[in-house]
């Protein structure tokens, strides 16, 4: 699978986790746009990404819209977690989100 955009765009859920292993298996994944858009109740806690969330993504592009309007979660963000990526668009991805704290140094860093 190359694309998983918007596929849980405007459901409605409880409490929410995101395993560690939700995309790292899927060595093609070119685009996640908006996954997580718009789900409503979606009460996510936690911080991301994960470091090991995208570690096998090196094609990754597109994460834009990704958590857009998900003012339910409390997302605190951290550095490093985009290292294998190949990010070309994070337009609005944490657009009318939950984010607190810092912006974290390294957020999408990528050394390639």
């Amino acid at each position: 699978m190359q694309i998983a955009s918007y596929i849980f765009s405007n459901c409605t859920t409880g409490d929410s986790v995101i395993p560690d292993d939700t995309f790292s298996s899927n060595t093609e994944l070119l685009s996640i746009a908006g996954f997580f858009s718009g789900i409503n109740n979606f009460k996510f806690d936690g911080e991301f990404p994960s470091s090991n969330l995208f570690k096998n993504n090196t094609k990754l592009e597109n994460i834009s819209n990704l958590f857009y309007g998900c003012i339910d979660c409390n997302i605190k963000l951290l550095g490093d977690g985009f290292t294998t990526c190949n990010l070309k668009d994070v337009s609005k991805a944490f657009s009318y989100s939950g984010v607190y704290g810092i912006i974290p140094f390294h957020l999408f860093y990528m050394p390639k």
